[in-house]
């Protein structure tokens, strides 16, 4: 009986070296043909209180393809305020459109139409009342130094400060904007769920950001719809998902496309002269 047992352990283990022998051994290459994605448009509209509107209209290309987006030309694009007036864009560029005629109107709600390729896109927003900027300031972050936060961080890490008052009685959602000597870098979101008709100081905080005496820093307080809010919020958590998530596409508030938004928003603008820290 136990020489059975042994015989059967070793044919058993015999049984398992092959295995391994022949799939350490396997070489060959396996081919698996992966099926492309048709191209989607993009719109990136919007139209600033005071300016007229700008609409760029993209396609995305295939997943191997270049990551170069290519402009929507010969689109037919109009723009509506709710009290008629009406205008079709000129394309200035390949893929961007803009108006002549219309300039953003806080509390005028319009009225986006596209006709590409046989498709009709189709959007709306309302512009919100315009919120001032207070004030700007910026300021070291305090963070501890070392050898692992000096790694992490860049130096000086500065950090900037906005104030304003946000209206009672109303829903406000707002999209910050920071240009340095005239370079756009990043924005940022906010709404007012905890400080409704407070006076605000809020964080613009970016610990990669660099500011240097004498620079011009601008930031851009645009006062933004719900429907653009959820978006660019959406948008933006696409790059903090931790691996293996699947990401899901943003709400967009344009009718005919999945990606990009249709903006209406009023603005304030202010400007500071980095000093010495």
């Amino acid at each position: 009986m136990k020489i059975q047992i042994t015989l059967l352990k070793y044919r058993y283990n015999v049984l398992i070296i092959i295995v391994v022998l022949l799939l350490a051994s396997c070489t060959e290459t396996i081919s698996i043909k992966l099926d492309g994605v048709s191209p989607e448009i993009v719109v990136e509209a919007s139209i600033p209180e005071g300016a007229n509107a700008s609409v760029k209209i993209t396609r995305t290309a295939d997943f191997n393809q270049p990551n170069e987006f290519s402009g929507v030309t010969d689109a037919i694009v109009t723009l509506k305020e709710a009290n008629g007036a009406y205008e079709i864009l000129s394309e200035i560029t390949p893929g961007h459109y803009v108006s002549s005629v219309i300039k953003g109107t806080p509390g005028v709600k319009y009225q986006l139409t596209i006709m590409t390729e046989d498709k009709i896109i189709s959007s709306e927003d309302m512009m919100p009342k315009p919120v001032r900027l207070n004030s700007i300031r910026v300021r070291e972050l305090e963070i501890p130094n070392g050898p692992v936060v000096d790694n992490i961080i860049d130096s000086p890490r500065m950090e900037i400060i906005v104030n304003y008052t946000d209206p009672q009685d109303e829903v406000n959602f707002y999209r910050f904007i920071e240009y340095v000597n005239g370079k756009q870098h990043g924005y940022f979101l906010s709404d007012d769920r905890f400080n409704n008709g407070k006076a605000v100081r809020y964080f613009m905080l970016d610990f990669k950001r660099i500011l240097k005496a004498g620079d011009t820093l601008v930031v851009e307080m645009q006062s933004i719809s719900k429907s653009v809010y959820n978006y660019l919020y959406g948008f933006s958590l696409l790059n903090v998902l931790p691996q293996g998530t699947t990401p899901s596409n943003p709400v967009t508030n344009i009718n005919g496309v999945e990606l990009g938004y249709f903006s209406a928003f009023s603005l304030h603008r202010d400007t500071l002269i980095i000093p010495e820290l």
